[in-house]
């Protein structure tokens, strides 16, 4: 078995007979097989995801030059696929055991895919299938069903993608392996980025299931949203050494370094940054930290994405809606309406973990003696409100004036947390507090 990015997936020697088509669990099914009385075995099918905007346009548009050719066996099956603005086309190929019955139709089996190669043209196109050729993948004999093979690769301008598999092993049986199922792609879907994987854990045959996927591995994107940015390591610096640097560095660097006021500020800086360099020196860090979660847990974690991936699907019909109208008005108004669900029941949810998880930490508090109570209350309302309190400024906004003074400060946050601790009401004059970090959280 193959798949397709998650579009859909590819299976061979199905020995169903003629052609076949069904629809069922959201899996559209097409396949094609030997004439009834015909020698068993073969056939090949794809099973397509169903999914709003994706349409099947065509099913085997060249089945009349296949009979022109003379191939008839029906292991071979093809669809053109549009989804939006995208054109995929999927062929699934048998190739019969190498043999005498077996070379002609083999032959004849990859003219018909050169011919399909000449409708495609310019559009995304995925060839799978198990072809029971042997092309060098494991230092074996290349036969010639793997001598077919890597011709067609060559004057198609396709890609063999099971070269890029660490272990090439597609089959297993008892003492004996080897490669014969593979996955080839056109130029088109390779610039994507495709990449070729193996799940041996389907257990459903002697078959290893090889797919595809295009575009970046998720921890790519993920390492490319991660912004690192480097500021001066103040807490480990050899101030001493600074300040000697400075002395001895200052009177005679500054001479000549800009006739303007700007050139000669500029030539400063660049003194200072090369002696704090040597004598503080730097660290790195994130930005766009966000403040401690530790009310989110797996649950939580499910439901965000969930909301999230109902949004996308939603935005995408509503696109089509836009661009076609006719029914998929009808469709977005149901996938707004899943959106909508999806994110009531996500917002239901954090706000229960969160009284939850405000309860729990008030729970601990309780159990503490005052005076680590009162400093635990302290540190924790810091933290969670803003991060590591070394990065922050704490004001505390009153009516007539604005404190920013810690020891002001913590007798007014002390009695705000001990009344949180009894479920007492806040008073209002006890004020907003604002954490002045990456951003800023008001209580």
């Amino acid at each position: 078995m193959e798949d397709i990015d998650r579009r859909g997936k590819g299976v061979c020697e199905t020995g169903w007979h003629d052609s076949i088509e069904w629809d069922e669990g959201g899996w559209v099914g097409i396949g094609m097989g030997r004439k009834v009385g015909e020698k068993k075995g073969g056939g090949a099918g794809i099973l397509m995801k169903e999914k709003a905007g994706r349409t099947i346009e065509e099913i085997n548009p060249t089945r009349g030059i296949e009979n022109q050719l003379g191939y008839n066996k029906g292991d071979i099956v093809t669809v053109k696929v549009r989804e939006q603005k995208e054109v995929w086309w999927v062929t699934v190929v048998y190739m019969g055991v190498e043999g005498r019955g077996n070379q002609e139709d083999n032959r004849k089996l990859f003219e018909a895919m050169f011919e399909i190669k000449e409708k495609v043209g310019r559009d995304k196109w995925v060839i799978m299938g198990d072809m029971n050729g042997h092309i060098g993948l494991m230092e074996e004999r290349v036969n010639r069903n793997g001598e077919l093979l890597l011709d067609f690769a060559e004057r198609s301008g396709c890609r063999i993608k099971n070269w890029e598999l660490e272990n090439p092993t597609t089959w297993r049986d008892r003492n004996n392996e080897s490669a014969i199922d593979y996955i080839l792609v056109n130029e088109s879907v390779n610039r994507q980025g495709c990449r070729i994987w193996k799940n041996e854990d389907v257990d459903i045959s002697d078959h290893s299931m090889i797919g595809i996927t295009c575009g970046k591995h998720r921890e790519e994107n993920k390492a490319k949203k991660v912004i690192w940015k480097e500021k001066w390591d103040v807490k480990n610096a050899n101030w001493i050494e600074y300040c000697r640097g400075m002395e001895n560095t200052m009177p005679g660097d500054t001479e000549g370094i800009g006739s303007t006021v700007s050139e000669w500020e500029q030539g400063i800086k660049n003194v200072i940054r090369q002696e704090a360099k040597k004598a503080i020196g730097t660290k790195k860090f994130k930005i766009g930290k966000t403040r401690l979660q530790g009310w989110r847990d797996k649950e939580v974690g499910q439901a965000i994405p969930d909301r999230k991936k109902e949004n996308r699907k939603q935005r995408s019909v509503a696109k089509l809606a836009r661009l076609q109208g006719g029914r998929y008005e009808e469709e977005w108004r149901e996938a707004w309406d899943r959106y909508q669900e999806a994110k009531k029941r996500a917002q239901s949810l954090i706000r229960k973990k969160i009284g939850m998880w405000e309860e729990e930490q008030a729970q601990v508090l309780r159990n503490m003696p005052r005076r680590e109570r009162e400093k635990e209350g302290w540190r924790r309302l810091r933290r969670n409100l803003g991060g590591a309190s070394g990065h922050q400024e704490v004001r505390l906004k009153m009516e007539d004036r604005e404190v920013t003074r810690e020891e002001e400060i913590i007798p007014v946050v002390e009695e705000y947390w001990r009344k949180v601790i009894w479920k007492e009401e806040v008073e209002e004059e006890v004020g907003n507090l604002v954490i002045y970090s990456e951003e800023k959280w008001k209580v």
